[in-house]
């Protein structure tokens, strides 16, 4: 007697839909039950499907171990089966959170402040963040939202008063509304100075503080001599002195100088000191020997004031030069008078350089 059989050849694996929770949710409890639908028939779930969470299997589903610790970052999960055949399938991966943190944020800090203005930044694992600030510490009703979402919060504060203190609180909030505030700071804006900003236009406006330095820094000497002493061993010397006290000397005139006594050439006739120039001192040193006699005894003569016998000493000296020395001092006499003239050319150019220097004469 013969039996009937049936012979099913299975060589497709198990198709498994996920259901719940759903794709990237936070979940407010640790033990969660995962719902999936397989479309199989030759199978038992909860001996033939094990749940995988974060890559590692958690165990079939009848001694499944489902519970999750809490954390700012996702869980993922997904579902695998195999059927009566041996054939095995997964599903697809989901993501899952139990977040139950609330974002950490490091002390706010304010810089950038300005008359109307102030910088708040902090640090914090969150991503809506927002500032809440005011005149009074207990009523922070005025609040600046971030535009873009960012872990490096740093929002700007306009429209603020000069010179007042403001608190501010920052907060920070995740994307399951987890929020964490701040402890409070304070700040001030700046204070305008006194009287305002100074206008550089306009004709005739306040001068700029900087102005007021350059005019006390900067100092013009002014410098007055008083007159040059009387030739001393062929030197003279005079006192020069600041009028306006600025303690340089970069303009300062010289208060010594090289002087001679010249040679007088008549007995009555004084002549004042003047500067000494090399030529003239050559050419005085080298007068001729006739002349340089004569000149000696008119000045011995002039000082002791014998002037009858110092002029009959001087005529008889002078016939005796004439008796053995005649032509030679003629020459002598020449050349002491054109020596003079040279020395007197001299002393009007010295003169006229002076001038020059003190811009009488052009």
């Amino acid at each position: 007697m013969s039996e009937n059989r049936t012979v099913i050849v299975d060589r497709t694996a198990p198709e498994i839909e996920l259901t719940s929770p759903g794709n990237g949710t936070n979940s407010p409890l640790p033990f969660l039950d995962y719902g999936f639908v397989i479309r199989e028939d030759y199978i038992t779930p909860a001996d033939n499907c094990s749940l995988f969470v974060n890559d590692l299997s958690r165990g079939r589903l009848a001694v499944v171990d489902n519970t999750l610790l809490p954390s700012n970052n996702p869980y993922t999960w997904f579902i695998g089966c195999e059927d009566y055949a041996g054939n095995v399938g997964f599903s697809p991966s989901w993501t899952v959170y139990y977040d139950i943190i609330a974002p950490v944020l490091s002390p706010p800090v304010i810089d950038l402040i300005t008359t109307s203005g102030m910088r708040v930044s902090w640090l914090v694992d969150g991503v809506n963040n927002s500032v809440y600030y005011g005149i009074n510490q207990s009523a922070l009703t005025i609040v600046q939202r971030e535009a873009v979402r960012s872990m490096t919060p740093a929002l700007t504060l306009t429209g603020l008063t000069e010179g007042t203190t403001y608190f501010v609180i920052a907060e920070s909030c995740d994307q399951f509304g987890l929020c964490s505030n701040s402890s409070v700071v304070n700040a001030t804006t700046v204070s305008s100075p006194p009287g305002g900003s100074s206008s550089s236009g306009g004709g005739g406006g306040r001068r700029s503080s900087l102005d007021e330095v350059e005019e006390i820094l900067v100092c013009t000497e002014n410098w007055s001599c008083g007159d040059w002493s009387s030739c001393v061993d062929r030197q003279q010397s005079r006192i020069c002195s600041d009028v306006n006290s600025c303690g340089t000397e970069e303009r300062k005139p010289i208060e010594s100088r090289s002087c001679t006594v010249p040679v007088v050439d008549t007995v009555n006739v004084p002549v004042e000191p003047s500067v000494s120039s090399p030529e003239l001192a050559t050419e005085e040193n080298q007068l001729p020997p006739g002349v340089g006699q004569a000149v000696g005894l008119f000045n011995q003569l002039k000082a002791n004031g014998k002037t009858v016998v110092a002029g009959a000493a001087v005529i008889s000296a002078l016939s005796g030069l004439a008796i053995w020395q005649r032509k030679s001092m003629f020459k002598s006499v020449q050349r002491f008078w054109n020596w003079k003239d040279v020395r007197v050319q001299k002393e009007e150019e010295l003169i006229k350089e002076k001038l020059r220097e003190k811009g009488f004469l052009k």
